[in-house]
């Protein structure tokens, strides 16, 4: 503000001093020629316009330049709030991040889970119709070699339709008996079956979907027209299930 004043107050002082250069005559025409006058009127007329071009020539003074503010440089990335905040957005970004890559973890083992489980679940599916397969195919076998058997044995007599369950060796179905039977044989697949004495006694052969056992066993849940059969492997007891079927008596 100083600068712009002192600029404008030399700019007038200029402009007084051209008025001054352009009309000197008005001012001083009558002194000159009172106290001038030994000098003839053409020596004053030739002098008057010299010094006006004298006063025309003067250089008039340069106006400054007004002084231009320093503003200090601010890097505004260094200012510490700026800062804070940048490092709580990249934690926030970061943090996004993890979630997404835990949830995408996360389906991709939960696929990988469902594949699994379709796997296990298609191997079964094969292996209970393979084991079918084997299960029919050795009763069509015991039905011709149970039908030779029982040619042998002559015609036998039906005993009715039982209710047909299967068990093992294991701990879970002879109790700690094992092979052992109440017989005092050793269980044998395909040969030995359990019995309700009061209605197969020990040691009667019967045919069954052609197949013939012989009664070497007695079954604590065996009752009435129940049979027991006996099976190698606790796998094989849980595929045979309940089932049931005629029995003929053998001899």
């Amino acid at each position: 503000m100083f600068n712009i004043l002192l600029s404008m107050k030399k700019a007038a002082i200029y402009i007084v001093v051209l008025v001054l250069a352009f009309f000197p005559a008005v001012f001083i025409e009558t002194p000159v020629k009172t106290y001038a006058a030994g000098v003839a009127e053409e020596e004053v007329q030739a002098t008057e316009p010299a010094e006006a071009a004298e006063a025309v020539t003067e250089p008039a003074p340069e106006a400054e330049a007004p002084e231009e503010m320093d503003l200090p440089d601010i890097d505004f990335l260094d200012i510490p709030e700026i800062q804070d905040a940048k490092i709580d957005a990249q934690a926030t970004l970061m943090a996004k991040r993890e979630d997404l890559d835990r949830a995408w973890l996360e389906l991709k083992e939960k696929e990988q889970e469902e594949a699994r489980e379709r796997m296990r679940e298609a191997a079964e599916a094969a292996a209970a119709k393979v084991s079918a397969s084997k299960e029919e195919e050795e009763s069509r076998e015991s039905h011709s070699s149970g039908s030779a058997e029982t040619a042998e044995h002559g015609s036998g007599r039906d005993l009715g339709q039982f209710k047909l369950t299967a068990y093992c060796p294991c701990y879970q179905c002879s109790e700690g008996w094992g092979r052992m039977t109440s017989s005092g044989h050793l269980a044998q697949e395909r040969h030995t079956i359990a019995t309700d004495p009061s209605v197969i006694p020990e040691g009667t052969k019967v045919e069954i979907n052609g197949v013939v056992y012989t009664a070497e066993d007695i079954g604590g849940g065996v009752r009435g027209n129940h049979i027991d059969i006996f099976y190698e492997s606790h796998e094989e007891c849980l595929q045979f299930g309940v089932r049931y079927a005629e029995v003929y008596k053998v001899n």
